[in-house]
């Protein structure tokens, strides 16, 4: 019976985090107006790419068991598409704009972020190997 309850804990510790993060871009996203300086909206597109970075690196954590590659393709498609709805959100969104390109910025954020962690995931799993051997 223990089974499904920690079947459970493990999802919740798994897809928390990427179900917490989607939620305050959609609750950032509904907002008319941000207070950010206007020097900073020049980096839409960097802010774009970061934000969907962050939600790529935790899709891929929570699915980290379906094998590391298969997780990169489902974390990027999952954080693009879901880009992509918050696009349609804020074109419905009094005083928000939807853009094209910032559908474009978030799925290269979200493919930047999956690689940059594949990348750190082999060198921690290769000085880990190497500093384990006698």
């Amino acid at each position: 019976m223990s089974q499904p309850r920690s079947n459970l804990k493990a999802r919740l510790w798994a897809w928390g985090p990427v179900v917490v993060y989607a939620v305050a871009i959609y609750i950032f996203s509904s907002r008319s107006h941000f207070p950010l300086p206007r020097s900073v909206w020049r980096f839409d597109k960097l802010l774009h790419a970061g934000e969907y970075a962050g939600l790529a690196v935790l899709g891929l954590r929570a699915l980290r068991f379906e094998g590391f590659k298969r997780a990169a393709l489902w974390a990027v498609l999952g954080s693009s598409l879901f880009g992509f709805s918050d696009e349609v959100h804020q074109y419905f969104t009094p005083g928000r704009s939807s853009e094209v390109f910032d559908w474009v910025a978030d799925t290269v954020g979200a493919s930047i972020g999956v690689a940059w962690a594949m990348l750190w995931s082999r060198r921690t799993r290769r000085n880990g190997s190497a500093a384990s051997k006698p």
